[in-house]
């Protein structure tokens, strides 16, 4: 059996344009001392230029360049945080049906 825990209080990180992952590790501390003990995330992948929701999804291999790029996922240390899970996760909000079909098709 896997021992799992029981979130506590949850919070969504939009990301955007406006909210990159820079701002995302700035206001990790913050989520800390509200009691926040679980983070999950809108998408991270390349979206339609502009898009506040990530859904418009245009290249689901690479990092949206709005957001910011891989190295500075990596440098905010948002994985590192204390309410991305315990495994080290940050479990992303997705809805496949708005996922370019070309993208998705085994053609």
């Amino acid at each position: 059996m896997t021992d799992f825990r029981v979130p506590i209080a949850t919070y969504r990180i939009q990301f955007s344009r406006d909210f990159t992952f820079e701002a995302c590790r700035e206001l990790i501390p913050y989520l800390h001392d509200l009691g926040i003990t679980e983070l999950y995330a809108s998408l991270l992948f390349q979206a339609r230029l502009g898009s506040l929701h990530g859904y418009s999804v245009t290249n689901p291999m690479e990092i949206n360049r709005e957001i910011g790029s891989r190295s500075s996922f990596d440098k905010a240390e948002i994985l590192e945080a204390p309410h991305t899970s315990e495994t080290g996760n940050l479990p992303l909000n997705r809805v496949f049906s708005r996922f370019p079909v070309a993208l998705l098709s085994s053609n």
